[in-house]
Parts: structure tokens; sequence; C-alpha cells
């Protein structure tokens, strides 16, 4: 007998091999995060808010990290984000920079594991993103307060760029989950 229903399209039926397919939703995320990274660098977009990135960042982060149930998803996006800071010279003066978005990839896994939810609800994502999101400025705090390093974007205070990283975290979060759910339901 001929089946003739539509096949469902997975990763785990592309790649019959679970280990394979675990490997290749990873280099996917890892790739996501790289294109977050490149993204980042090229958008230089001329508000001069602190935080304005998180809202393309985080929506590429949240969409990929949407389409896997892998727990670390996250921080495997963004250690491709960090992976490419490092190694390419896209204009991120910070020799920080890398170690701080591999610890914001942390903090969003640790927050979604936190929430535990089967199927996370969209302001809650927003939240999620936007505090993981906000962990730079206080990353950055601990680093000036620390070592006495200075970054451009406390010039007016510390409150300032922890609000507007929130803000723009949670707006990312909430387009990539938008589109994520989009993009579910034309299926």
């Amino acid at each position: 007998m001929i089946n003739t229903g539509l096949l469902e399209k997975t990763l785990s039926s592309v790649f019959p091999n679970r280990r394979v397919a675990l490997l290749a939703e990873i280099l996917l995320l890892f790739l996501m995060g790289a294109l977050a990274a490149a993204l980042h660098a090229k958008l230089r977009i001329p508000m001069q808010i602190p935080g304005r990135q998180g809202l393309v960042f985080m929506a590429v982060v949240i969409l990929s990290r949407s389409f896997t149930k892998l727990p670390f998803a996250s921080t495997v996006s963004f250690a491709g984000a960090a992976a490419t800071m490092a190694l390419f010279p896209l204009g991120f003066g910070a020799a920080f920079t890398p170690i701080i978005y591999l610890w914001v990839g942390i903090c969003c896994d640790l927050f979604f594991r936190l929430s535990r939810l089967k199927s996370p609800k969209i302001l809650l994502v927003g939240v999620i993103s936007g505090l993981s999101w906000m962990t730079i400025p206080l990353f950055r705090i601990l680093l000036t307060l620390s070592t006495g390093i200075y970054f451009d974007s406390f010039r007016f205070g510390y409150v300032y760029p922890v609000a507007t990283h929130l803000l723009f975290g949670f707006l990312g979060g909430l387009l990539g989950f938008s589109a994520y759910r989009m993009l579910q339901s034309n299926k």
C-alpha cells in the first residue's frame, strides 16, 4: 500500500541517526548565534541607546531556541556568537565581550529552566529575554567596580543601561517568539 500523506518535516527525519541529528541541531544553534553576532556587528544602529542591539540579537536567539527542545540551546547560540566575536575582528573592542555574551546564554537557559513551562507564554519569554540581556550591563558594572575598566554605556549612570537592556531584550524576545509562532501557524 502506498502512503500518500505528507511527510512530517523534522530534523530527525532528515538525519535518522539520533547522534547525527543532535550534532546537526547543535551546529545550527551555534551558527544562528554566529549570525546574530554578525548582524550585531553589521547593523550599527545609530541610536545612542545602550542595549539596542538586544532587539535583533535576542530575536534571532529566541527564534532559533524555540525550534529545539535542548535545555542548553541559548548557551550554544551565545557560544556561537562569542566564538564569532573572539575569532573575527567585527569591531567589538572589549576583550570581555565574548565572555559576557556566553554568560547571557547561560543565564537565559537558567531562566527558562526555572520557569518550568512545557509551552512558554509569550510574555514570559519576553521577560526571560529581557532579564537575560540585562545581565550584560550587570556584568559590566561588576567589571567596572572590580577592575576600574570604563564602559561608555555608563556615561549616564548605571540605571539607564540596565533599564534599556531590559527593554530591548524583552522586545527582542517578543519578536523572536512571535516569529516562531507565526512560522508554526503557517505549517
